[in-house]
């Protein structure tokens, strides 16, 4: 009977193989022998997930593994590709609802919990700089936050400082300035998606202003996007109100020159969406990547100038007139909605889908010559357009599949 040790690599690793398909235990396959450590540690330490979910911000878990990681002599930090942060602690929440009440009527329990807060951000900035600057392969980031909880700023500047240029990222709720920064440093991101902060309507004072918004979507535009318009693949940039996050013509230009997209995903203002839709587009970049006139030109053209594309996916945008309204309970008058702000959402979609099922790219003799094809399906959920050889434009592709299953 052969013993373990003197196995051939290849058959270690085609164990390791039927274990890690059959959603085995790879920790303690890690722990038979050294050959099977080495060859099961990229497997297993290719993502981690870093969290602060307990109430007082001090996650044990989370601060034990950045430590980890930091070790001169770490085994782990050499193999760490994927790295997803979460903070849902809500740390800040109670510093937040005193902070702007005369310190006198402050009670000592408040201000206590203030200096904790502080004391734990600082323990956290400190250990994120350590680790991220010992993560000499990372590619991938993940970032979801909660409002009130730690803040993602230090994880930013620590990967601006070790120069470290990630393929993908995803962020959820904390889009701030050390995020754009980082993110215009470098160039050759793939993959990018960014969700605003869920604006806390019952408190105001706890969300970004409109004018921070509106500073942070032009640094994104005119800093962020040009330095990766050569390399993405896929974008998706949820806005979820109107407003300059959203997609217009202010900022097609640089959507368009995007040129390598595969995949686009965005929210549309329903503000002069007639105009955005149909009317003519005079932007000179469009034109020329276009090779039109300045005529009337259909803002979907967008998807012949992306000669890549393939997911077009176009959501309305909340309307700011209505903030707050759309949880409300709604009441039927005459069979009709009366929610304003569900009544918005379901206008603009309407406008979006007949503007879409009356498209008509025009694709000429160049469309085999620069590899373009009408391969590509328009979303406007829970609806999917694709194109129609016999009818000459996009139709219903949803109600197809039905057709088809009846």
């Amino acid at each position: 009977m052969a013993k373990i040790d003197i196995l051939p690599p290849e058959i270690l690793i085609y164990i390791i193989e039927v274990v890690h398909k059959g959603k085995g235990d790879l920790k303690s396959l890690r722990l038979v022998n050294h050959s099977f450590a080495s060859l099961v540690a990229p497997l297993l330490f290719s993502a981690i997930r870093c969290e602060t979910t307990t109430p007082y911000g001090y996650d044990p878990g989370c601060f034990e593994l950045l430590a980890a990681i930091s070790r001169p002599a770490s085994t782990v930090a050499p193999h760490v590709q994927v790295l997803n942060v979460r903070t849902e602690d809500e740390l800040f929440s109670r510093h937040h609802f005193v902070s702007g009440r005369p310190r006198t009527i402050k009670s000592q329990a408040e201000e206590e919990s203030e200096h904790w807060a502080s004391k734990v951000q600082s323990l956290y900035n400190e250990h994120l700089a350590t680790a991220i600057s010992s993560l000499k392969n990372l590619t991938s980031l993940t970032v979801s936050r909660i409002p009130h909880s730690l803040s993602s700023a230090s994880l930013w500047r620590a990967l601006t400082n070790a120069d470290v240029r990630l393929l993908a990222v995803d962020v959820s709720g904390d889009i701030n300035t050390e995020c754009l920064t980082y993110l215009s440093s470098y160039t050759g991101l793939e993959i990018l998606k960014l969700k605003s902060e869920v604006r806390m309507w019952c408190c105001p004072s706890f969300e970004v202003t409109d004018r921070e918004d509106a500073a942070l979507s032009v640094a994104f535009i005119k800093d962020v996007l040009p330095r990766h318009a050569e390399s993405l693949l896929e974008l998706s940039i949820t806005a979820l109100e109107e407003g300059p996050w959203a997609l217009g013509l202010d900022n097609l230009d640089a959507y368009v020159r995007c040129i390598k997209l595969h995949t686009l995903d965005v929210n549309v203002n329903s503000t002069g969406l007639s105009g955005i839709l149909v009317g003519a587009i005079h932007s000179p970049l469009f034109l020329h990547l276009t090779h039109s006139s300045f005529e009337q030109t259909r803002y979907l053209n967008i998807a012949q100038t992306l000669v890549h594309l393939r997911f077009l996916n176009l959501s309305p945008a909340r309307s700011r007139a209505h903030r707050g309204l759309a949880n409300q309970r709604t009441r039927v008058v005459g069979g009709a909605n009366d929610n304003p702000e569900l009544r918005h959402f379901a206008l603009t979609r309407k406008m979006i889908c007949d503007e879409v099922k009356g498209w008509r790219p025009s694709y000429g003799d160049d469309v085999m010559k620069h590899g373009r094809n009408i391969g590509l399906e328009i979303i406007v959920e829970p609806t999917k357009f694709a194109w129609s050889n016999g009818d000459g434009c996009y139709s219903d592709l949803t109600m197809a599949r039905r057709s088809r299953r009846r």
